[in-house]
């Protein structure tokens, strides 16, 4: 199981170059939900997720209880990628101006679905740009999520996996494990 994490967490590292290099693979004018989702999972959801389903076959649980915890540690690891990637948009405005700008991040690819064409040709040449993404860029690409709410959808996306993974939790019994894990997914959906 863990081996096949780190081959899935190098497959989306790859990929995630691959992308940042070559838009010709985007499904539409940019990447879309589906191919980030695939990637979201492949980089940390698969490590969560095979742990949770890990956790439960070391434990002597039955296969039931595996694929339940394999579904939870899908949704954390979605939800917790979303948290990972909202942190650089929505950190101080010194951090803000300092850190590079993920193009790929859900923030933008969500604001990507609604902003005009020229901003997403934009995005579409910064991604492709050997020089990087320049502080005007930077400023731009940071106006182009604002104005296309990207923060706002990325918090409700996050929100989505959260409740997904607390509907896995009330399959199973109440113990003080699932009321542990229920108090970290409920700290993870109030976070910025």
């Amino acid at each position: 199981m863990m081996s096949a994490a780190i081959g899935d967490a190098v497959e989306g590292s790859f990929a995630t170059y691959q992308y940042e290099k070559d838009t010709s693979a985007f499904e539409g004018s940019y990447l879309g939900m589906t191919q980030w989702s695939n990637l979201a999972s492949l980089k940390s959801g698969s490590l969560i997720s095979r742990t949770c389903q890990g956790i439960a076959w070391l434990g002597g649980h039955p296969e039931s209880l595996q694929v339940v915890a394999r579904s939870f540690g899908d949704h954390v690891g979605l939800a917790f990628q979303v948290d990972q990637e909202l942190k650089a948009f929505t950190a101080s405005g010194v951090q803000i101006e300092e850190e590079a700008v993920q193009l790929l991040a859900v923030p933008v690819v969500l604001a990507a679905e609604n902003a005009p064409e020229e901003d997403v040709e934009f995005l579409r040449l910064c991604l492709g740009s050997t020089a990087g993404v320049g502080k005007e860029d930077r400023a731009r690409v940071l106006r182009i999520v604002d104005q296309n709410d990207g923060i706002n959808r990325a918090r409700a996306l996050r929100q989505v996996h959260v409740d997904r993974a607390l509907a896995v939790l009330s399959e199973l019994q109440e113990s003080n494990a699932r009321t542990r894990l229920e108090n970290l997914l409920a700290s993870l959906a109030t976070r910025g």
